[in-house]
């Protein structure tokens, strides 16, 4: 790792420290971490139920923009390694599924013909009877419901964020679990409601030239010269709202930016727009 990563690294495992101060198990395993982590075993540390795994994903559903601007180098880390298992694959993936339990409301939200984009890593498994498995009607709170996702990639693009089959790497090699990054965009192709007690909703994985998508990265990025590009994340959140969020994005990027440094009125101009 450079200067820099390290300086992210020494950050990112205080805020575990932090988060598990009270808990003297987790905290060996975090020092584990920090004197044997490398950036090619970031997923390893991932798919583990584990203290990384953890702090992780409740940052990304929370959308906390100051710890996952801290845990970025990792976030690049497992990109890096989900992009090396894709270039490795001997065949192509074309369907996967996801269970999950989901509220009645957010359901109603779904709209054939509509773009998501999951907003943290999404674990998926090449087999539909484990999907199902992990899916109950019984019992549930009245407000959740059952979903199955049936995922289709019809053809791999370079432009889509990259996933992998990551069963290899897992502690349960019987759920073939297949791992798309965070930011992932899928089209809503259909939606069967209660066939069987679970409703099926089925997307299209898209690539970053999707015509809809394109158009709207384009409008996005008019304006934005080349070396601003680790600004982009911030004028995303600026431009849906996320003022706040914008804020402090740009924030933690002015802190690292060198003196005098080329970014350092683009910063300023921006979050000037933001107060």
């Amino acid at each position: 790792m450079n200067s820099n990563s390290n300086n992210d690294k020494t950050s990112a495992i205080a805020s575990f420290r932090k988060e598990y101060a009270d808990n003297a198990s987790v905290l060996e395993k975090i020092n584990e971490f920090e004197t044997t982590y490398l950036a090619d075993q970031t997923l390893f540390w991932y798919i583990q139920d584990s203290f990384f795994y953890r702090v992780l994903n409740k940052a990304f559903r929370a959308q906390n923009i100051d710890a996952l601007y801290v845990m970025h180098t990792f976030i690049r880390d497992i990109r890096h390694q989900l992009v090396e298992q894709q270039r490795r694959a001997s065949s192509s993936i074309t369907q996967v599924y996801r269970g999950q339990l989901i509220s009645k409301l957010e359901l109603e939200l779904f709209k054939i013909g509509e773009l998501i984009s999951m907003n943290s890593f999404f674990s998926t498994t090449l087999q539909r009877v484990h999907a199902m498995f992990l899916l109950t009607e019984e019992n549930l709170e009245e407000e959740l419901t059952s979903v199955l996702f049936e995922i289709n990639i019809n053809e791999y693009s370079p432009s889509m964020k990259p996933f992998a089959n990551i069963t290899e790497k897992s502690a349960f090699p019987d759920e073939s679990e297949v791992l798309f990054m965070a930011g992932s965009i899928f089209r809503i192709i259909d939606i069967d409601l209660k066939i069987g007690g679970i409703n099926v909703i089925k997307l299209l994985l898209c690539s970053d030239d999707d015509h809809n998508l394109k158009k709207l990265f384009e409008y996005m990025s008019e304006d934005v010269p080349p070396e601003c590009s680790s600004l982009i994340y911030g004028i995303v959140l600026a431009n849906a709202s996320k003022v706040e969020q914008a804020e402090k994005f740009f924030q933690n990027v002015l802190k690292e930016l060198p003196a005098n440094g080329p970014l350092i009125a683009t910063c300023l101009s921006s979050i000037r727009q933001c107060t």
